[in-house]
């Protein structure tokens, strides 16, 4: 496996406020990728910018590699439902960016799935970024 050549990776430009299904968790995005990074050496971040210290807004988690991160944005400010169609940042405050590295795997493989549990989903731009310790 070749050593990482970029500091970061984009995941995704975002995605608008939009209504969720109800009921139950699902899944709206997932993406994948396989990196050559030493966790001893490098702190893995999920960010919204490919700097890696922005916060991000992510309605409402994802999984890394299985491992569950939930709650990723800090409340909201009105009803999301009366933005739709707008960027998560017109309603929904930031959560700081999330060190992802003890969710790393032997093989090198980053599977990312994001998810919501109704109601609304969106997020922010957010970038894989690597940062050495």
């Amino acid at each position: 496996m070749p050593e990482l050549a970029r500091p970061s990776i984009l995941i995704t430009d975002g995605i608008p406020i939009r209504d969720s299904k109800l009921g139950k968790i699902w899944i709206f995005q997932e993406w994948q990728t396989k990196v050559n990074v030493d966790p001893e050496k490098v702190n893995v971040m999920i960010s919204s910018d490919p700097d890696g210290a922005d916060p991000i807004i992510l309605d409402n988690g994802m999984y890394v590699n299985g491992k569950k991160y939930d709650g990723l944005f800090g409340g909201t400010t009105s009803d999301p439902k009366g933005h739709r169609g707008q960027m998560p940042s017109v309603v929904y405050k930031e959560h700081e960016p999330v060190n992802i590295t003890d969710s790393l795997r032997n093989d090198g493989n980053i599977f990312i799935q994001l998810f919501d549990y109704g109601y609304t989903f969106c997020c922010s731009r957010l970038y894989l970024v690597f940062l050495q310790k």
